[in-house]
This record gives C-alpha cells, structure tokens and sequence, in this order.
C-alpha cells in the first residue's frame, strides 16, 4: 500500500521550520542570580523582648535556603528546620507560628522578596532541583557572607532617619510620602513618623547583616557550615 505523499506549499514552508525551532529548538538562559542578603526573620521578630535576636541565626540558615531554592521537599525540609531550632530555644509556640507563616506564605507562585528560590531572576522559578550551573553561581554568596557590606540587594539598604525630637532610627524604607515615612527595623514592628518630623533620612552603606559571622567557630563548626553550604537540602548540625 503507497502513502500518499502531502505537497506543503512553498509559501507555508519556512512558517512551518519556524514553528519547529521555536518549539522544539529551545534556547538556553543563562541563569542569574542576586547576591545573598538576610534581614534575619522578615515580617517576624528575631527573638524575644529579653533576647532580641535569639532565633535569628535560625532565620539566616533558612534565607540562605529560599534564596537558592530547589525542590519541594528541599522547601518542606527548610521549613522544618527553621521551626525546630526556634523550638529548641524553648519557644514551641512560636516555632508553630513561624513554621505555618513560611508554609503558607513561601510559596513559589507569587512575586514576593521572600519567596522559595528567591535569589533567582527567573519567575516564576517554581519547584526543581538546583543544576550544577546554578551551583557554581551559588558559590559567589560567600563574599557576601564574610563581606555583608560588599553589595547590598537593591530592596535591603538600611537607613538612618533623623526625628525631631533627637531620635535616631535605622531599617528598611517600606513607605516614603508626604505624610509619613515608614521604616522597618530589625525584628519588631514598623515605624511610622510624621513626615514634618523627619530632619533627615540617609541610606547607609552598613548591611543590616552583622560582619564576622564566621569570627570564633572552631574548625569542626566551619566544616559544618561549608558542608551545608554545599547541601541540596538542610543538614542536621546539631552539636553532639
């Protein structure tokens, strides 16, 4: 039995050898990926009213892993972590609360700064495993680590506002008009002043990430940290 041959017309021809190129072709992106910044726990407190910054190291760590993104398990056991070493610290109620607001409000799919895989440019970036391309981009974060201060991500530059009534206040600009200007600190709520109160408000170069958060571990501690560094997923560092 003969198959009929089919006579593309001339005109159809190229649209056709396009059509195939842009669908099957594919066109490789080279990924891009912003330097790493921490503001330690966003929209959270870093600790209590007695310990301002008890869990913050915790926050950190769990930055660090919404920053490179990954899988979803990769997620699921990021958020896990973070809850447990708030947990440890004595604080389970907290550590519930922490552990439901990542869960619901890290997810992937919306445009937020503190979305899972954060630190890409790509969006939506979604749920997959980091290719040993991105792994290599990865490595650039430790400047940023030893050097907080190297460069700042565009959206996390601290700044300092002068009040009238000779108060000096530091955090992030959230809000800037002509009637009031809004600052985020570090952990806490924001602050709101009176735009006719403000004498001055200057970006600093300063990050709010502290230097020499490496100054003091011992060899065992660094080798841990390089080790979850290079981790596709949260390692259990618990000290034995």
């Amino acid at each position: 039995m003969k198959i009929p041959l089919i006579r593309i017309p001339v005109a159809i021809g190229p649209l056709l050898m396009l059509f195939v190129c842009v669908t099957g072709c594919g066109t490789k992106i080279t990924p891009q990926l912003h330097p790493f910044e921490s503001d330690g726990c966003s929209s959270f407190p870093d600790g209590t009213a007695s310990e301002p910054v008890l869990w913050r190291d915790d926050c950190v760590l769990h930055d660090y892993a919404y920053w490179k993104g990954g899988t979803w398990k990769e997620r699921r056991d990021a958020d896990r972590k973070l809850r447990d070493g708030i947990r440890r610290k004595g604080k389970p109620v907290i550590a519930q609360l922490a552990y439901v607001g990542v869960r619901v409000g890290g997810t992937p799919w919306l445009p937020t700064p503190w979305r899972w895989g954060f630190g890409w440019h790509e969006f939506p970036r979604g749920y997959r495993p980091v290719s040993l391309d991105e792994w290599l981009m990865i490595k650039t974060l430790l400047p940023s680590i030893l050097e907080p201060s190297r460069e700042i991500r565009e959206g996390f530059e601290n700044y300092i506002l002068e009040v009238g009534d000779g108060r000096k206040l530091m955090g992030f600009l959230k809000t800037k008009n002509k009637r009031v200007v809004i600052l985020q600190p570090a952990g806490g709520a924001p602050l709101t002043i009176a735009a006719d109160q403000v004498l001055s408000l200057e970006p600093t170069r300063a990050s709010l990430m502290p230097p020499g958060l490496l100054n003091g571990l011992i060899e065992q501690e660094l080798s841990d940290f390089f080790a979850y560094l290079r981790s596709p997923q949260p390692l259990n560092l618990q000290k034995k």
